[in-house]
């Protein structure tokens, strides 16, 4: 893909970005994303927590939830997580929680389903049937997560194997965070690439999200850089006094849904340009034109 090609799908899924109105697409994902973040990680804790054990996986967890949101944001999401987690006694009960906890952490990725519609420009399915395989969608992506932080661990063990193996040799603590950043980024990507070819109700191929993937993951690698360095000013924090600590874990979550959408926008025009039976939304399309007129 040379330069001019790039800029050119950079500016059509810009202008998808505006036209869909990609920011007020992303804010309802991060209020949907508030009320399902406790269930959605108690569910993933428990599917990582199935090989390594539960103390495991919540560590795991806690670490990349502190490299991503930074620490001051750990003890608070590991509170939601500890009480979405724990059923009262007896079978009724217990069935009920973990009906509640399904539909509480499905219920953020069937909204960004519908955002991802809205970027593809499909028509809206009111049906029992469509809410249903959005669910079920859903649930399937959540499982992804779930193996992801399986794979973290198992990287993560295995680096730690050897590192002291070898470790009186020259430069290998760098190497094995260089190695350790290259996997991270490579297991984002296939998180992204796995939302953007499940849940769109369109079909694309692997090898059209794989680009939009990962230019959402290196997005996302930089704006989290970036908005570390904002946030460890304190002046958010400071500014909203005691709900310092939700303000800034909603902004984060604003922040990378902005991202994501991009990274989604990006995708639909790299299809388009690559299989005409999926074309760039007409929308989109009038638009470009009517700028180079």
């Amino acid at each position: 893909m040379g330069a001019w090609v790039l800029w050119g799908l950079l500016k059509q899924a810009f202008a998808g970005w505006r036209i869909h109105k990609d920011s007020r697409l992303a804010a309802a994902i991060a209020y949907y994303t508030i009320f399902s973040l406790a269930p959605l990680l108690v569910i993933v804790v428990a599917v990582a927590g199935a090989i390594f054990g539960e103390a495991a996986a919540k560590g795991e967890l806690s670490q990349q939830i502190g490299n991503l949101v930074g620490e001051d944001l750990v003890p608070l999401i590991e509170g939601m997580v500890e009480s979405a987690g724990r059923f009262r006694s007896g079978l009724l009960a217990w069935v009920v929680g973990a009906i509640a906890l399904i539909i509480g952490a499905t219920g953020v990725f069937a909204e960004l389903q519908d955002a991802l519609d809205t970027i593809w420009e499909v028509p809206q399915q009111g049906s029992l049937k469509g809410m249903l395989k959005a669910r079920l969608l859903s649930f399937l992506v959540i499982l992804a997560i779930g193996m992801l932080l399986l794979a973290l661990l198992l990287a993560g063990a295995a680096l730690t194997v050897i590192g002291r193996l070898a470790s009186s040799l020259p430069g290998l603590a760098e190497a094995l965070d260089v190695l350790n950043f290259l996997l991270s980024f490579a297991l984002i990507t296939v998180l992204f690439a796995v939302i953007y070819k499940i849940l769109p109700s369109v079909k694309t191929r692997w090898s059209d999200v794989w680009a939009g993937a990962a230019l959402t993951s290196l997005l996302f690698t930089v704006g989290k850089l970036l908005l570390g360095f904002y946030l460890a000013s304190g002046r958010m924090r400071s500014a909203y006094g005691a709900a310092g600590s939700v303000i800034i874990l909603l902004f984060w979550i604003y922040f990378s849904a902005e991202i994501l959408l991009f990274g989604a926008e990006f995708t639909r025009v790299y299809t388009g340009l690559h299989d005409r039976s999926a074309e760039p939304a007409k929308q989109v399309v009038e638009e470009e034109k009517n700028e180079e007129g």
